[in-house]
Formats: C-alpha cells, structure tokens, sequence
C-alpha cells in the first residue's frame, strides 16, 4: 500500500497509475462508525481502498476476520486485484486482525 505517492508506487512495482490507486492506504474501521464504531487504535486497520470500499458496499457487512479470510482466498487464487505478470508485488503474511 501507498499513502504519499501513488506515481512512485506504480513505478516501483511495475503497475498502472489506474492500478496503483486501488492500493492506497486508507483506515478500516472494523466496526463501521455508522454502526457505533468509534475512531480508536482498537478498531481501525490499515486496508487498500478498494478493499475497504467492497467491505462497506455489501448489505451487510462481514466481520472483519470473515472479510480477511475472503480477501486473502481471493489472493491466493490470484483474483482481487487485476495485476499484471510483471508486477513486482509481494504477497506476504496474513496479519492478525484485533476484534
């Protein structure tokens, strides 16, 4: 993920500007705050855009461990992202996510 220079992002890891937007760091709030979650250290994660956007766009959406496991399934089959084979993006650990 980015938070300062998207251009410098997709530069260094081979992808589009276009691509590289969807990477941006932005704060996940693990209980929304429309539904009484509160701007804390305990509740926010750091989450790309898109992945944050698409959590939040459901009817309902899942819980934070439940959306993980879904993210990084989709991962791991090489969906989520339309990357190409160039990229230079490392997949690394799954982190654990307070709840």
């Amino acid at each position: 993920m980015w938070r300062d220079s998207a251009e410098q992002f997709a530069q260094e890891h081979r992808i589009s500007l276009a691509q590289a937007r969807h990477f941006q760091c932005t704060a996940e709030h693990l209980v929304a705050r429309q539904d009484g979650g509160k701007d804390a250290k305990g509740n926010i994660a750091a989450a790309c855009k898109r992945c944050n956007q698409l959590r939040h766009q459901r009817r309902s959406a899942p819980a934070p461990n439940r959306y993980q496991e879904h993210v990084q399934r989709r991962l791991n089959q090489g969906g989520w992202h339309a990357l190409p084979a160039k990229a230079r993006l490392i997949r690394s650990e799954v982190p654990n996510l307070p709840v």
